[in-house]
């Protein structure tokens, strides 16, 4: 879906291009630069939103109190088991 939105910005961007008056190759050339530059400025913040999420979801599952979460899990366990 996000892939046809960018392919219509830049069909419009070339067509825009074409209906003022630049040659054929200059307004391809810069619609394409218009697509790559959408293409990826679009997925490096997908990618960087998918970051920022995990490590805010690695920090609500943390349980509060001393040590690291896994050590402290260990050692209630190891209570338990006494």
């Amino acid at each position: 879906m996000l892939i046809r939105l960018i392919i219509a910005i830049a069909l419009l961007f070339f067509s825009l291009l074409l209906m003022a008056g630049l040659p054929v190759e200059q307004a391809l050339y810069r619609s394409m630069l218009a697509f790559l530059l959408l293409f990826a400025g679009f997925y490096t913040s997908i990618f960087l939103i998918n970051i920022i999420r995990e490590i805010s979801h690695r920090h609500d599952t943390s349980a509060p109190g001393d040590g690291v979460p896994d050590q402290q899990n260990s050692r209630v366990n190891e209570q338990k088991k006494r």
